[in-house]
């Protein structure tokens, strides 16, 4: 409950620079004597998390504060330094210097000093032991304010000692034992080299942060907790219909490797370990260990790098397991400076109101984002991607994909149990990696280091342009499921397009996909179908349902498919104009 703040009468005055010589000497007496100082801890017992504990602090400050009781407070590491400043009702005010910590298990409070500025000239520190009755409420008032409100308000304020607590070492019941920690190194192998005056541990930190950017845009959130030249340690935490998943980490940086620690990972008030007897449970901590701990090792691109001895050449177009990375070849098309400002020109192109990216370059031929689609509401799916422009090649990463509905975060995964999760997985794939492929006019130069001559295979196929709408079956196998349906469908009931593309449509949309994922999936058909059949695939944009809106769709098409549209449009509406003339002539 909220303490009604005590009537006292007294003249208030602005400080002058006598008041501020007292404050100063009494703040320089009590940095070297503890005198008068009132500390308290409390456990949480399963309530709260590091992070948690410090969301409700906060959440305290909003009811609390106002204008007579004023805060001013800096979050360093794991602790809050806050200066109260509480104005009294009659004349005068007191300034309380407090100190909030917040460990894995426990808060702990200091009220470090107060001091009672009674008028210009009458400055008093307060004191729990005083002759003077007043000073003692005064000071009572502060510790009440500062500290206990702050426990009550937390529910936490009788968690004096802890619970199941057998000795001082053991650890509480909200997290893992220290036995049960994961911990992972990888090494560089060069990849980190000293660059630009950085060394290795500099540009490292840099990348795990621009990594913890993109991963808080894609919907979990970082508390960081400590941060040094070679140490960061910090939480993360995802909401879950089973409650919130928060995960301690420390990453240790050295000069030839990075090191992940889990400290420990709780689901609500429950700790999870690698070890724990329901096998749900364990499945869920190794998700966690291949979503925060592995997955920031592909985004450094050492996953793989278990020993000091292997190397990086060529990682770019390495391909670690868990997520995706597809090369095409320019094949003459592009040099490096003209596809990187195609790329530019396609990131552009196909933002929308609904369909944004957040990123921008890492380097010179790198860009790092995040592509965040909404689809109703609070709901969207957020695709962490990078581009790696070669001299001769364009690789595209997808290093994660989350899906956010309902409240609930969902990773999607290729190798994924659930086959709507790999569906949903394999969409974000043609979305944003077979489209600006399509989009650069290269998605059929594919990359094989078996077999270099089958590359060379598909771009011969590929510059074969036919115009005959009978193209045999067996030459649909490299195609798409959509693209190769509909060409069947064109093929065997080329009058019901109409009601095909609509069913489609239909179908599209009961999967999730929003208006521009739709745009981009017709995107994805057209330009299929034009490297088989170009009539088939002007039918296909004439015959699109109304609610697509294809003037977004051409901006993505290239000037050759664009130039054929045009000129197809015009050839059928002279047809159609020479039929009508002749009817009423």
């Amino acid at each position: 409950m909220k303490y009604s703040r005590p009537y006292y009468k007294f003249r208030f005055a602005k400080a002058n620079v006598y008041k501020l010589a007292i404050t100063f000497f009494l703040i320089l007496f009590t940095s070297i004597s503890s005198f008068g100082q009132t500390k308290e801890i409390r456990y949480y017992d399963g309530k709260y998390t590091q992070e948690t504990a410090l969301k409700k602090f906060y959440e305290f400050l909003k009811v609390y504060k106002d204008d007579k009781l004023q805060y001013n407070g800096k979050l360093e590491g794991n602790t809050i330094k806050a200066n109260w400043k509480n104005t009294l009702l009659g004349s005068g005010y007191v300034v309380s210097n407090v100190q909030y910590t917040f460990y894995s298990d426990r808060i702990e409070i200091y009220l470090l000093l107060s001091t009672y500025y009674k008028d210009e000239t009458n400055v008093i520190m307060l004191r729990p032991k005083s002759v003077d009755q007043q000073i003692v409420k005064l000071y009572k008032f502060e510790e009440d304010t500062h500290i206990h409100d702050v426990l009550a308000f937390m529910n936490i304020d009788k968690n004096i000692t802890k619970e199941t607590t057998s000795s001082p070492k053991t650890t509480t019941q909200t997290k893992s034992t220290t036995s049960e920690q994961t911990t992972e190194t990888r090494y560089y192998n060069g990849r980190y080299d000293s660059t630009n005056g950085l060394s290795s541990k500099e540009v490292v930190l840099q990348k795990i942060k621009s990594y913890i950017d993109i991963k808080s845009k894609a919907g979990a959130s970082f508390l960081k907790l400590e941060e040094k030249p070679d140490f960061l340690s910090g939480t993360w935490t995802v909401k879950s219909a089973q409650g919130n998943i928060v995960l301690g980490l420390d990453y240790v940086i050295g000069d030839k490797s990075l090191t992940i620690k889990l400290k420990y990972l709780t689901v609500g008030s429950q700790a999870i370990s690698k070890n724990h007897p329901k096998e749900e449970l364990r499945n869920l901590y190794n998700v966690a260990i291949e979503n925060f701990v592995l997955e920031l090792f592909k985004y450094l691109e050492i996953k793989d790098n278990t020993s000091p001895k292997q190397t990086t050449t060529k990682t770019a177009v390495s391909n670690p397991s868990g997520q995706t990375i597809e090369t095409r070849t320019y094949n003459g098309k592009y040099t490096k400076e003209t596809a990187l400002k195609k790329i530019n020109e396609y990131l552009k192109i196909v933002q929308s109101e609904n369909l944004k990216f957040v990123g921008g370059e890492s380097s010179p031929y790198q860009i790092d984002g995040i592509w965040e689609q909404k689809l109703g509401g609070k709901d969207k799916i957020t695709v962490g991607i990078r581009y790696v422009i070669e001299d001769k090649s364009l690789s595209i990463m997808i290093i994660s994909a989350v899906v956010a509905k309902g409240g609930d975060f969902i990773m999607l995964y290729p190798q994924s149990t659930d086959e709507a999760n790999r569906n949903a997985y394999n969409n974000q794939v043609k979305l944003f990696v077979d489209v600006p492929f399509n989009f650069m006019t290269i998605n059929q130069n594919i990359v094989n280091t078996q077999n270099n001559s089958a590359a060379t295979n598909v771009n011969s196929i590929n510059t074969k342009k036919t115009e005959s709408n009978s193209i045999p079956v067996n030459s649909y196998s490299d195609m798409s499921t959509e693209a190769k349906s509909y060409l069947e469908e064109y093929r065997k009931n080329p009058n019901d397009l109409k009601n095909y593309l609509k069913n489609r449509q239909s179908n599209w949309e009961q999967k999730g996909n929003s208006p521009e994922a739709i745009v981009q999936i017709c995107v994805n058909m057209f330009k299929e179908i034009y490297a088989k059949d170009k009539n088939a695939s002007f039918e296909l944009m004439m015959k699109l349902p109304r609610n697509i809106d294809v003037k977004k769709i051409l901006p993505m098409l290239t000037e050759d498919e664009r130039k054929f549209i045009r000129e197809k449009s015009k050839e059928r509406l002279q047809k159609y104009s020479g039929s009508y003339s002749t009817k009423t002539n």
